[in-house]
């Protein structure tokens, strides 16, 4: 009896766990989707420009004094007119500015990239509230991003709820 008892107790947990697992519903997005139609993401994507653009004309003017100096470097070693030591001494200048210019195109690099993410960073955390609002309103228990590459290899088209995200947004 005892036996009987335990496993009419563990077909019951198990008749349970079958039927949550099967009640739970999934729904996927293209949050990358969402961000590219986002007007917030167009506006970040503006102000990145101009930070790039102002960044690449100081990078230029610098590569500019840098070319200039190497040219009137070549012509006064082409008209012999530098001394061994004067020479020495400009390739040392030549080659620190090389270096100066090098290292701040590095920096210019990273101050792009801190900008894009923060620019994008309240933009995102809007994306992402609006999925968990919708998920949280339709009784979604995970929604998968189906914009990163290989995450999702098979998704049904009637829970994807890019429309609801975008309603959500406000974005017709």
């Amino acid at each position: 009896m005892k036996l009987f008892v335990r496993n009419l107790a563990l077909v019951t947990i198990l008749l349970i766990s079958v039927t949550q697992v099967q009640a739970q519903k999934y729904g996927h997005t293209s949050l990358g989707t969402i961000l590219s139609i986002m007007p917030e993401t167009k506006a970040s994507d503006s102000q990145l420009e101009v930070f790039q653009n102002d960044l690449a004309a100081q990078i230029k003017t610098k590569q500019d004094a840098l070319r200039a100096k190497f040219n009137d470097y070549q012509t006064k070693v082409q008209s012999n007119t530098l001394t061994i030591q004067q020479q020495q001494n400009l390739e040392k200048e030549l080659g620190a500015s090389d270096l100066e210019l090098q290292k701040f195109a590095a920096e210019a690099d990273q101050k792009v990239a801190a900008k894009r993410q923060e620019l994008l960073k309240p933009v995102i955390e809007k994306a992402q509230k609006a999925v968990e609002d919708v998920a949280k309103e339709n009784g979604y228990q995970l929604i998968f991003d189906t914009s990163v590459y290989n995450a999702i290899l098979m998704a049904d088209e009637g829970i994807d709820i890019t429309e609801q995200v975008l309603k959500k947004l406000g974005i017709n």
